[in-house]
Formats: structure tokens, sequence, C-alpha cells
């Protein structure tokens, strides 16, 4: 998986959401996939975290990237 979020873009969007929409596991499980480029699978083993939520969770920061990117005027 390609990177689209660099370490503190990615804290400062996990920023935005509770630890209910978010809990801890989902967090490192989501850090793992996109900061670290592990696999689903990998992630799912090392956290015990669903590869459905760890999807879920990716998704729904990759969304929020986008939006705030547009919003804010950045180049892609």
């Amino acid at each position: 998986m390609r990177q689209f979020l660099t370490d503190i873009q990615f804290e400062a969007l996990l920023s935005l959401y509770s630890q209910r929409d978010f809990p801890e596991p989902t967090r490192e499980a989501v850090r793992l996939r996109i900061i670290n480029g592990h696999t689903y699978e990998l992630a799912e083993f090392i956290t015990g975290v669903s590869r459905r939520n760890i999807y879920r969770g990716v998704l729904k920061l990759k969304k929020a990237h986008e939006v705030l990117s547009q919003v804010y005027g950045e180049r892609r």
C-alpha cells in the first residue's frame, strides 16, 4: 500500500476521532497498515483487530484526508 499519510498527518486525523470511534487497538492496527505498510493479515495477527475493521479504519482516514485536502487546497 502506498503511504498516503505522513506520521504527523496520521496523528492529526486520529485526534479528530474519539476513542469510541477509533479504539486504541484499531488505531494501532491502522497505523501498522498505513504508516508501516504491513498487510491487513499481519496487522490483524499483531493487534487482534479484524481485517474488516482495519480496512474500514483505513477507508475512514483516507476519506477524511481527501476531504480536508480538497477543502484546504493541498496539491496532490
